[in-house]
């Protein structure tokens, strides 16, 4: 047919099976990834490749794709290995989100619509991705223009490096950009310009229990144990973890009078550097935000501490030097526990 889209061609066209060559190589090499039992979304799914490699592997999938023949081809093929798929027909534009899922997954098809289209997507992507799930996504780029037979419908090839921006504040576990050469229907050979990310969203844990089994990673950030045992029965603990991995921690005390401190933030050293300390913060921020009008957070007068709070928008509030706090009545500071010129940063929380 002469305008009809190249998705349809391609599942109508007995020489372009993409289910025989399997399911996408970055899934199938990375699917001990997944959590037993995951709840997957495949977006564009096609003919249903990666859905039935997933559901073959015991994972709950959900997918869905513009191209009726692409489902009905799906369908088929779910039926004949006896796998319970909720296959469905729908433009990226219309689909709505009515669940989290623990996987989401995308290939060949964010290019596709408007570039306001799959942005929101993505962002209604993130948020309705579970603590700890993962996204796997492939996208064409502008590194190469698009083809003829297909400009019509790639409305939105991504810039280099754009979709990894996406994820700032993930894990970004493998990214690829690359370019391959892709037959059309009719025989047409083409190469075009892919990108590829796997990332992970970050999952904070609130630690009730055996809180002294994180006392390794917390005296990297406070070197005093006594003073950290302190605090950490009176306050809120919260672990960062990345998949299964403890990347930081966190500990957070009510000082009373709406005010809430910062006690300690640590990373591993492994994790340093990689923006996870200013995601730690942004997560506390949003978890207390009005529930204390204020959070404080004492650090010593280096510049590098005072610039990393100040980037995570607190305001140097006053300093105490050595003078002050041998004379400072507070229970935290018995023993005769000293410090030398620190620095008391803020930020409203609201009310």
């Amino acid at each position: 047919m002469m305008n009809e889209p190249f998705w349809e061609q391609a599942y109508r066209d007995p020489n372009a099976d993409a289910f025989s060559k399997g399911p996408t190589g970055d899934l199938e090499e990375h699917a001990a990834l997944l959590k037993p039992r995951s709840r997957v979304l495949d977006v564009g799914c096609g003919e249903g490749r990666n859905s039935i490699f997933l559901a073959g592997q015991g994972h709950i999938v959900d997918a869905f794709d513009i191209s009726a023949a692409g489902i009905a081809s799906a369908k088929r093929r779910a039926a004949e290995q006896r796998l319970d798929i909720r296959f469905w027909l729908e433009d990226l534009a219309g689909f709505h989100f009515l669940r989290n899922y623990d996987v989401i997954l995308s290939h060949g098809v964010l290019h596709l619509p408007e570039k306001d289209v799959r942005d929101e997507f993505l962002r209604k992507a993130r948020a309705n991705t579970s603590p700890g799930g993962l996204h796997f996504v492939g996208i064409f780029t502008n590194r190469l223009p698009a083809t003829p037979d297909m400009r019509p419908f790639t409305k939105s090839l991504f810039d280099v490096g754009e979709l990894p921006a996406q994820y700032a504040g993930w894990d970004i576990i493998h990214h690829w950009e690359h370019t391959f050469h892709d037959e059309h229907p009719g025989g047409l050979r083409h190469e075009h310009a892919s990108e590829r990310v796997i990332a992970r969203k970050p999952e904070f844990r609130r630690i009730r229990e055996n809180k002294r089994d994180y006392m390794p990673l917390l005296l990297l950030a406070d070197e005093d144990e006594r003073m950290i045992e302190r605090y950490l029965d009176l306050g809120d603990l919260f672990a960062l973890y990345l998949g299964e991995e403890l990347a930081g921690v966190s500990v957070v005390t009510d000082e009373g009078g709406g005010v809430l401190e910062l006690q300690n933030i640590a990373v591993t050293e492994c994790r340093q550097r990689q923006g996870w300390g200013v995601q730690m913060v942004k997560y506390l921020l949003k978890r207390y935000r009005h529930k204390g009008k204020t959070m404080i957070v004492g650090t010593g007068n280096v510049p590098s501490a005072v610039q990393f709070y100040r980037y995570c928008g607190f305001q140097v509030s006053y300093y105490l030097h050595d003078y002050f706090l041998r004379n400072y009545d507070h229970p935290m500071y018995e023993d005769g526990v000293q410090l030398c010129d620190k620095v008391y940063l803020t930020i409203e929380l609201g009310d």
